[in-house]
């Protein structure tokens, strides 16, 4: 495999919040504003409760902070399913919207911190 092919691959599998949502709205399967009407407000819903159930497992300190991703997948009927807690998300090397907003959240983790002492 040609490193253009490996990165067209790795395009593919990285799509933005925006970009997913034009797909839907042209297949005819939502309609515009769905990804902050239904999705974003699930997922935070989602992410809020896993926090909370494993709040007991994060390292607690004022200079320490953690990383992990959540996998969600789409069924046919439009319905979001929480699938899993990754502790070591990858968040480089995929695609560069997904560098782009991993990279922004690094930052901002860096500056919330600094912020903070």
């Amino acid at each position: 495999m040609t490193r253009e092919q490996y990165q067209s691959m790795m395009e593919d599998q990285g799509w933005s919040y925006q970009r997913f949502e034009e797909f839907m709205i042209s297949e005819g399967h939502v309609q515009p504003g769905w990804m902050d009407s239904y999705v974003r407000t699930h997922i935070k819903k989602v992410m809020f409760h896993v926090v909370r159930m494993n709040l007991h497992k994060f390292v607690r300190h004022p200079h320490a902070w953690e990383v992990c991703g959540l996998d969600f997948l789409l069924d046919e009927d439009m319905n979001l399913w929480y699938l899993e807690l990754n502790l070591s998300p990858s968040i480089a090397d995929t695609s560069d919207d997904k560098e782009k907003v991993n990279l922004k959240f690094l930052v901002d983790q860096v500056d919330l911190s600094y912020a903070l002492m």
